[in-house]
């Protein structure tokens, strides 16, 4: 998945100016002048995948370059726990400046409801730590098509574990835009989610009503979407067509997600939901002074999610 930070990076870390006068707050009215040089720490677990890697940045003024270069942190000492004793040092890549992995030959995976705690610290001195619970292991019982009843299920998907990238092509996995109602269904449990819709293909036409948008809405369409937070406690979520723009493989991706990137995601604007051109579907409705840092000495993301997917082809209205 794209790093969660990706606005924040390009929008709130370099503290773009928004006019005093615009009646819509965006990432940068959130983050005060004080964080400017702040260390920004990015990492999300994902249960049964191995540790991932951990990209370290400043936050720089709005004066300066803004490069993958000028923001990276250099030479910084990473360590991961785990809550058994295991701590597992990471080493900065030959890749990306500011990106971190773990040493060794092969990570360990992440694993589900357990205590990880990460210590950053950096070259002149500064720590930053955080703490995430990943979520038990998540897994959708059933991928649904419904009838426009919103009861009666028409067919059940074929899943990855079923056949692999063959559920594109699978009739079951064929679904025709608008005709229906799309439903995953899962064990009652109170959990918190976060959606992410990715279109495949490079060029596929536009599967929704052109005359809905503007010549600039239009060209602002995207193909990966994510949702804004959603609590789910009823034991399914349904998907509303007006998150899918295009014809084509569509993937569709639920995270189970802890309180930490449920935190950022519904105090940040376009992660949230509320715009942005990253969301879909409506926010919170909650009204932050700034996204919610779940980290002590430094800002960004420490958190973890489990997953589940399923993949099928959107087809045009007959």
């Amino acid at each position: 998945m794209n790093r969660l930070l990706q606005l924040l990076t390009l929008a709130a870390f370099v503290m773009l100016a928004v006019p005093a006068c615009s009646p819509e707050r965006g990432v940068s009215d959130l983050i005060e002048a004080e964080t400017e040089d702040a260390v920004v720490v990015d990492a999300i677990l994902i249960v049964d995948a191995p540790l991932p890697t951990v990209l370290v940045t400043r936050t720089v003024s709005p004066l300066a370059e803004f490069t993958q270069q000028a923001i990276a942190e250099r030479s910084a000492n990473i360590v991961i726990r785990r809550e058994d004793g295991l701590a597992v040092t990471y080493q900065e890549t030959s890749g990306s400046p500011g990106e971190y992995a773990p040493a060794g030959p092969q990570a360990p995976p992440v694993l589900p409801s357990t205590r990880y705690d990460i210590t950053v610290t950096t070259a002149d001195g500064r720590t930053v730590t955080g703490t995430t619970r990943t979520p038990p292991r998540f897994r959708i019982a059933q991928w649904l098509l419904l009838e426009d009843d919103a009861e009666t299920a028409r067919r059940q998907f074929q899943t990855f574990n079923d056949l692999g990238t063959a559920v594109y092509d699978h009739p079951d996995n064929q679904v025709v835009y608008n005709d229906g109602l799309l439903e995953a269904r899962y064990p009652d449990e109170d959990l918190q989610f976060q959606v992410g819709i990715l279109n495949l293909e490079e060029d596929s036409p536009l599967v929704v009503n052109p005359d809905f948008f503007s010549d600039e809405d239009l060209l602002d369409l995207e193909r990966v979407l994510s949702s804004p937070p959603l609590l789910g406690d009823e034991g399914s979520l349904r998907l509303p067509w007006l998150a899918i723009y295009y014809e084509g493989r569509t993937l569709l991706r639920i995270h189970s997600i802890d309180e930490n990137w449920y935190d950022l995601i519904r105090s940040t604007p376009g992660l949230d939901g509320s715009g942005g051109g990253l969301a879909f579907g409506g926010n919170a409705g909650e009204n932050f002074e700034r996204p919610l840092f779940r980290l002590e000495g430094g800002i960004g993301i420490f958190g973890s999610g489990s997953v589940d997917s399923v993949g099928f082809r959107i087809l045009p209205p007959e």
